[in-house]
């Protein structure tokens, strides 16, 4: 169910408002109106197939009961081995039923060998619900703190609006509004409907209207067509601004839509295409996940505290995976990879005092980003080449 589909926007949106709107104002408990939205969001994610339901609600109930061991576990070494065991699994759901094929098909070119695949449909927001169940994990064991409630770790878990495309949520920034749902106050429908609808005209207006010409110019450069400087330009500019709006649009709907039920999300999207450092790129796009590679991958690998070289190398390990979460496919392990080495080269160049000015670091920024949406929307590695 798509945030810009007619059954989202006048049957379930308005129903679920309403219901819970009725609920509030009739006086119903904090754990009432979490439980109501729990169930909505469950209503929400199973129009996309049984399978996403399941695999969210195993999640959901498998974290649960690994974060109450921990919770109840006084020992710092089985804490840690609780919470590694969480990753794994996590990590492990996500592997099979996101990359199975993906690895498979790799290993199969690569050893000529006939691999069976399983040719799993990919379940609906994986990505994003593992990351915060991680992200949540790891918070709890550094800081010692308790398992939530069940239903407060369901909403967190399952809440709707940030559900498709984010954004990701850590649990401490939502937990204060998950204590405080009551009746729906107007000047939250107000802020609410009104973010809303920019990211719907993103999305619907600006998005999907770039999103034929796009198309059709990606299909044709992968069905052979070599085109000319200008046509090369125009699709891939096109592209950069259509990924831009749609996604961008999409978490300005999420943010929009908690906000309708008092629940303010962390904002994704800064103006990104206005950085003039590849660095700076990466502060403004997508900020939640940047904000989550640097916290749970880049730092744990060991960041910048153990010299220039290993913070290099660091820089591009955690892109390179940052890049297939993305995807189960190559393009988007080489974009990563394009962007972990952009990243790296741009921090070198400020360990050796190389500098731009704001029109040239902005022109340079833009440019490597345009090439980099080229190979992240290309599957053919020769048609990204033309």
């Amino acid at each position: 169910m798509l945030f810009n589909s007619y059954g989202f926007l006048f049957v379930f949106l308005p129903a679920t408002l309403f219901v819970y709107s009725l609920a509030a104002a009739k006086g119903a408990g904090r754990v009432f109106l979490q439980t109501l939205l729990f169930a909505a969001s469950c209503v929400f994610i199973g129009a996309s197939g049984l399978l996403s339901l399941s695999l969210l609600l195993f999640s959901l109930g498998m974290n649960f009961l690994l974060l109450r061991w921990m919770s109840g576990t006084f020992a710092e070494d089985s804490r840690r081995r609780i919470m590694l065991v969480s990753i794994v699994a996590n990590l492990g759901l996500i592997a099979v039923f996101k990359y199975g094929d993906f690895f498979g098909q790799s290993l199969a070119y690569l050893s000529g060998a006939a691999i069976p695949l399983a040719e799993v449909t990919l379940p609906l927001a994986i990505s994003f619900y593992t990351f915060q169940l991680i992200a949540l994990t790891v918070d709890n064991w550094r800081n010692h703190r308790r398992c939530p409630s069940f239903p407060k770790l369901a909403i967190f878990v399952t809440f709707f609006p940030q559900l498709i495309a984010g954004p990701i949520v850590r649990y401490g920034e939502v937990e204060k509004f998950l204590d405080s749902l009551g009746v729906v106050r107007a000047p939250d429908l107000a802020i609410g409907f009104t973010i809303f609808g920019v990211g719907l005209f993103k999305k619907a207006v600006l998005a999907d209207g770039l999103a034929p010409t796009a198309n059709a110019f990606f299909a044709g450069v992968e069905a052979g067509a070599d085109p000319t400087l200008l046509e090369a330009w125009a699709g891939a500019l096109t592209y950069t601004f259509q990924i831009y709006f749609d996604f961008s649009g999409y978490s300005d709907m999420a943010v929009g839509l908690a906000m309708l039920f008092g629940i303010r999300l962390p904002a994704n999207f800064y103006s990104p295409y206005r950085a003039t450092s590849i660095i700076e790129f990466w502060r403004r796009w997508h900020m939640t996940l940047s904000s989550w590679l640097r916290d749970y991958l880049y730092i744990p690998l060991g960041g910048n505290r153990k010299g220039m070289l290993s913070r290099w190398r660091n820089v591009f390990v955690t892109m390179l995976l940052g890049g297939l979460w993305h995807g189960a496919s190559w393009n988007f392990v080489f974009w990563g990879g394009f962007h972990g080495l952009l990243i790296a080269g741009n921090h070198a160049a400020r360990h050796f005092g190389i500098r731009t000015g704001p029109v040239l670091g902005w022109i340079l920024t833009f440019f490597a980003v345009v090439m980099g949406w080229v190979i992240f929307r290309t599957t053919d590695v020769e048609a990204a080449m033309r």
